[in-house]
């Protein structure tokens, strides 16, 4: 769980020292002129929980920055989060509610189960990295694609807003390897919890590409069902690998040949 110093896999993107610190969790929210004054709660003390943290920033809406809990613990402390940015939401709404411009607005979606973008990672046989990303690694054992840049997320100045980079891909395919345990034999993972360095989630991370990755591990089930294996016989018997990428569908990269670049 955290960030691995970039001597542990040879990452440019990963800091210099190993720490704690995830990706954070965030609440997309917005308003809606309803056509006619809208009243909203007065802060003074009942609301003072909210202003102490939104401070007087005004928003009216808020995209997927306004993210929280790098520093803390995205499992343990998932209330806490959602409820410190609800804190910063509110405060900031009744702020843009004090100006005469924004007496029609109201809370248009508002949710209250925060997007988390990591937490613990677990160990396959294979850890996807960053130059498996950026150098589309060729892996026999392919489930899934990915298409999306190296995006790794930072907190700023503002609490409960955060800031990004992003580094381009291109098409790179994901191993079957990484989402089966190493040590547990019949457990299989999906999704933000798969065997990746931090720096590698940050590509692989986001939802059609988590989704493919539910179609493999189901697929894989059923394989293990019918044939009486674990997850990791499936890797190891080349027809079982084979019937496995048959049933998800699709085209797989050959093996790169000497002198040259394969592809499919």
């Amino acid at each position: 769980m955290g960030r691995e110093g970039a001597s542990e896999f040879g990452e440019s993107l990963a800091p210099a020292v190993a720490d704690r610190m995830t990706m954070g969790n965030s609440l997309m929210w917005s308003t809606t002129n309803a056509g006619v004054p809208v009243p909203f709660p007065a802060v003074p003390i009942s609301m003072a929980w909210a202003t102490e943290v939104a401070g007087t920033r005004a928003d009216t809406g808020g995209d997927w920055n306004w993210e929280y809990g790098m520093h803390l613990d995205t499992i343990q402390d998932a209330e806490e989060i959602r409820d410190y940015l609800l804190r910063a939401i509110y405060g900031n709404f009744y702020n843009a509610k004090q100006k005469a411009t924004n007496a029609n607005l109201v809370f248009d979606f508002l949710p209250y189960v925060a997007g988390k973008r990591e937490s613990r990672r677990l160990v396959g046989d294979y850890i996807v990295t960053q130059s498996d990303v950026v150098n589309g690694v060729y892996f026999e054992d392919a489930v899934g694609t990915a298409t999306w840049g190296i995006d790794l997320h930072y907190p700023t100045a503002t609490s409960y807003l955060s800031t990004y980079t992003s580094t381009p891909v291109a098409r790179w395919y994901f191993p079957f390897r990484s989402l089966y345990s190493r040590n547990v034999p019949n457990l299989m993972m999906a999704g933000r919890c798969i065997s990746v360095s931090h720096v590698a989630l940050g590509s692989c991370r986001v939802q059609n590409t988590t989704g493919q990755m539910g179609v493999a591990v189901g697929f894989a089930a059923a394989l293990c069902k019918k044939y009486g294996i674990e997850p990791r016989d499936i890797y190891r018997n080349p027809d079982r690998m084979l019937e496995l990428q048959a049933r998800i569908g699709g085209a797989w990269p050959e093996r790169p040949r000497p002198g040259g670049v394969g592809g499919g």
